[in-house]
């Protein structure tokens, strides 16, 4: 595990020396907004599977995607949600936000993915046009 800390300049020193930070299921969380590099071992991830695949989503709606990821061995590994991000290959058809809620912005396909370290797992996702309003 490697870790580097830097200070803003807004932040002065001796405010950045008394700054405490714990240790929480492998997360390090600092206080007064400083900025901290944390390498947790992501260098094990094997594969990362995104789901369900393929999604479907309405225009103006949301569906969750999900990202279970794998080492090497095959196991799974836990806690791993705040290290994915997601990214969308078309933020024209679809967004996705920092939980992998996916949400359809026009009618169209594009691919999500879900990164961890430097592993990348994927699902296709269709947007189709809103129901008709019943009548």
């Amino acid at each position: 595990m490697a870790f580097a800390f830097t200070r803003p300049r807004s932040v002065p020193a001796d405010v950045a020396r008394r700054m405490a930070w714990r240790v929480h299921w492998g997360m390090f969380v600092l206080a007064a907004g400083c900025h901290l590099d944390l390498h947790l071992g992501v260098s094990n991830v094997a594969r990362v599977v995104v789901w369900p695949q393929p999604a479907s989503v309405q225009v103006g709606q949301a569906v969750y995607l999900r990202a279970t990821v794998w080492d090497a061995a095959g196991h799974s590994i836990p806690d791993m949600p705040p290290w994915i991000v997601w990214d969308s290959s078309d933020p024209r058809v679809a967004t996705v936000d920092r939980s992998g809620a996916v949400t359809g912005v026009s009618v169209g396909q594009c691919t999500i993915t879900a990164t961890v370290g430097s592993t990348v797992g994927s699902a296709r996702v269709s947007v189709t046009a809103p129901a008709p309003p019943a009548s």
